[in-house]
Order: structure tokens, then sequence, then C-alpha cells
């Protein structure tokens, strides 16, 4: 009878366990030293906190000034072979810069932003 009570409690501690990995939020930190727009979105230069759910493919950035959302952009999640070093990349668009890449510091992924930026994320994780 002890040994089942102990299983039980075994049993239900690591269900909770899971379930708190489960619901557990990537995150990372960026600096942008001038405003840029995020899939069409305006971010002002600033520090934000980037948070997302999952694994990816498909992903969810919010970014967050303090505590208040400033936007929220769908985004991909593009794995690589070698940990990538912490950093952004922008391109210029007609005039203005936009944010197409997060590259947290030492992972194995990149968060890629529009449809371009998934596309060469894929092509360089391939080398």
């Amino acid at each position: 009878m002890k040994s089942r009570t102990l299983y039980t409690n075994l049993l239900l501690g690591a269900a909770m366990l899971v379930a708190t990995n489960a619901v557990a939020a990537e995150k990372v930190t960026v600096e942008t030293q001038q405003a840029m727009t995020v899939n069409g979105n305006q971010l002002p230069a600033g520090k934000y906190t980037v948070t997302w759910d999952g694994s990816g493919p498909s992903v969810e950035l919010k970014f967050l000034k303090g505590k208040n959302v400033v936007t929220t952009v769908p985004a991909q999640v593009v794995n690589l072979k070698d940990a990538a070093p912490g950093s952004i990349v922008t391109r210029k668009d007609a005039g203005n810069v936009a944010l197409t890449q997060i590259r947290p510091e030492g992972k194995k992924y990149v968060l890629t932003i529009g449809g371009e930026a998934v596309q060469t994320a894929a092509e360089n994780s391939g080398r």
C-alpha cells in the first residue's frame, strides 16, 4: 500500500513538471539603436524583451517594453548546425530599416520574420 502511494505521488509530480515545461515561454533581450519595422509594425529604438511559446517551426513573437506588449508578429524557428552569436539582422526596405532575424546568443536556431527572411535563413542553415 505504501509503495502504491509513493508511485502515485511520483506520477503526479512528473505530470506537474511536464505541464510546467509545456507552458514555459522562451525569451531573449534585443536592443535596437534605431527605429525599425517588424513585419510592417513600427518599433521605436530601445531595449525589448522578445518572448514566444513553443519550439516551432511557427511561433508568435511578442515584443515587450517593460510589461507592455509593443507589437506581436509571426515568425519561424529555423534550426542551425552550430550555435549562433547573439545578434539581430536587418535590411533596408524603401528607406526603412526592417528587422528580419533574431539570433539568440548560444542557441542553435534563429527566429526569422517575414517570408523572404524565412527563405534566406533556411538556405543558410544548410551550410
